[in-house]
């Protein structure tokens, strides 16, 4: 735990500007609140979701938050040397693109037999939106570093060399209570678990088993993109500047979720940046995103069937 509190502290005495920080939290809070308000995702941007035109709509989304710091930084004239260069213009658009073709994405619906049973055509929905997730992510992250990136050296955060998980578990047993407290909550447990419960009389086990394992791959996507690609693979262009907008990018992500979590995602995602950012390893966030995402599922389980 001292090397991830001296992480922090080191990054905070040399990131850290009052103005800038000031106005993305700004900028955040009324995203959060606006949307919050009027469902705009869910309501809204969602309501696009199977027609073309959805992917600009969500590139733009999306966009709008990265960018957003990234547009302080250029206002301020902070001195960012990589920040107008062709290859972050190209891995910027390249992450945009990406994303808002995942959450566009929908074909695997479509492949469903009419006669299925409904607890077995919400299990194949789900298990099959996993798989599409984490295969999208893969294949794009894989095919650009292949012909995009000079440096191929740690694909993206995902070397093991010199890391020590020790701290990390250490920061998922402190969260185990907490996740416990908030267990006892609607808003909780009318998100988790992610796979539902009340559409199974029998045999809920079984289809978790195979759910599940995807769901959690899909949280070893999400740290390769927004860790992985947005802070280790944009260091050499934006330098310890590369986390603030990947936070508040992840932040905007989460907006489907619980208002909570939702919060603390960009405070999560800045956290986690800052580790990625000096060990160059995407780990650390691995085994907390994972293990956090488990518990809670866990967790909701557990009052749903027990309580």
């Amino acid at each position: 735990m001292k090397s991830i509190l001296q992480y922090l502290q080191k990054f905070w005495k040399t990131d850290f500007d009052p103005l800038i920080y000031a106005l993305t939290i700004l900028g955040l809070g009324i995203a959060i609140y606006f949307n919050y308000l009027y469902d705009f995702e869910d309501s809204i941007v969602d309501s696009y979701r199977k027609q073309p035109i959805s992917l600009l709509y969500y590139f733009l989304y999306y966009g709008a938050a990265y960018y957003y710091v990234i547009a302080l930084y250029l206002i301020f004239k902070r001195d960012i040397p990589g920040l107008k260069s062709r290859q972050f213009v190209i891995k910027s658009l390249f992450v945009l693109a990406l994303i808002a073709f995942k959450v566009f994405f929908y074909f695997d619906e479509t492949w469903t037999d009419a006669g299925m049973a409904l607890h077995e055509r919400y299990a194949y929905i789900k298990t099959s939106k996993a798989i599409a997730s984490v295969s999208i992510y893969t294949i794009g992250l894989i095919v650009f570093y292949y012909f995009f990136e000079k440096d191929k050296s740690n694909w993206y955060g995902l070397t093991t060399k010199g890391f020590n998980w020790r701290p990390y578990a250490i920061m998922l047993l402190i969260m185990v209570p907490l996740i416990a407290m908030a267990a006892t909550q609607p808003d909780f447990l009318k998100a988790y678990p992610r796979f539902k419960t009340h559409y199974f009389e029998t045999g809920y086990w079984f289809y978790f088993s195979i759910y599940e394992p995807f769901y959690l791959l899909g949280f070893v996507m999400v740290e390769w993109l927004f860790r992985g690609f947005l802070v280790v693979g944009m260091v050499h262009l934006l330098g310890h500047r590369a986390i603030l907008p990947a936070a508040a990018f992840y932040c905007v992500f989460h907006f489907g979720k619980p208002l909570g979590e939702c919060i603390s995602s960009f405070f999560g995602g800045y956290i986690l940046g800052v580790f990625a950012y000096y060990s160059r390893s995407i780990w650390g966030g691995i085994i907390v995103h994972m293990g956090i995402a488990l518990l809670m599922d866990l967790a909701a389980i557990f009052v749903k069937f027990a309580l």
